[in-house]
């Protein structure tokens, strides 16, 4: 019955796969037959109505979440960022096991994240595809965690926010996590992925977004506290197995030079023109 509701709201709702926002929300809700008022510390957003845009890398990016700002659908891909490394004459990134150029890049560091970025931004003013006040990032922890279709009430942080155990997980329903919820641990036996999975293997988000939870934990613009030593990661991977990695606010802090294979991240398009800041 729930699965016919769900069908019957995305035909309704004349959604693509890649912004479908208010039918996964309302059929999300049906399914799991819970509200996320009930959720502490959490609130949901008010989401707007949302389009895609692609770049010239073929990355796919929500437009209307936020002014000004376009977030990319998924990972950063292999293909995506062997663009890059074949452009500035740099060593491949391998990641020690199979991977296709669908897969999320994974042994990026902070700093190569951000050095991809402001490749991705000179080459796409250079072609006319985003104007001179358009620039791509990686997204804040907030923004990130609007990925989720989420706000969270108190201010703080990252640290400070890390040290808020609400219980709600990544996948919005309770511990241990269902089968097909995104690709995670191999002892959980939720997927078939023994490592990386192809970006968008798994359902989006309430926002339209793919892999937020699983894969791998993604780069974040912010400090992890005030003492500016480590870099903010979000999202668990395809390693990570215990509860507290799979809760909504988590946070793991590394040092921005770590080149990790389960470490990846995903873009962000803002136009200064348009945007409202951070």
């Amino acid at each position: 019955m729930r699965r016919e509701i769900f069908r019957s709201v995305l035909s309704v709702l004349n959604c693509s796969r890649h912004h479908w926002v208010y039918g996964m929300m309302l059929a999300g809700l049906l399914l799991l037959n819970r509200s996320l008022d009930a959720l502490p510390h959490l609130d949901p957003i008010e989401i707007p109505p949302l389009t895609s845009w692609t770049n010239s890398l073929e990355m796919s990016f929500v437009v209307g979440l936020k002014a000004g700002v376009k977030f990319a659908c998924w990972e950063t891909r292999v293909k995506d960022y062997e663009a890059y490394t074949k452009s500035r004459f740099l060593p491949k990134k391998t990641a020690g096991f199979a991977q296709t150029g669908e897969h999320p890049v994974v042994g990026v560091s902070w700093q190569e994240a951000k050095e991809f970025c402001q490749w991705l931004t000179e080459r796409e003013r250079r072609r006319g595809v985003i104007p001179r006040s358009a620039f791509y990032r990686l997204p804040t922890d907030q923004e990130w965690t609007s990925f989720l279709g989420i706000i969270e009430e108190a201010d703080g942080s990252p640290r400070e926010l890390d040290e808020q155990h609400d219980g709600v997980h990544l996948w919005g329903g309770q511990w241990p996590p269902k089968k097909g919820v995104g690709n995670y641990g191999p002892d959980l036996g939720v997927d078939s992925f023994p490592e990386t999975a192809p970006v968008g293997s798994f359902e989006p988000t309430p926002v339209g977004l793919y892999d937020v939870g699983g894969n791998v934990w993604e780069w974040c613009e912010d400090w992890y506290d005030e003492n500016q030593v480590f870099r903010v990661l979000r999202g668990a991977s395809w390693r990570t197995e215990t509860y507290r990695n799979h809760l909504a606010t988590e946070r793991h802090a590394h040092l921005p030079d770590a080149q990790v294979d389960c470490y990846g991240f995903r873009c962000v398009l803002e136009d200064l023109a348009l945007s409202e800041g951070r």
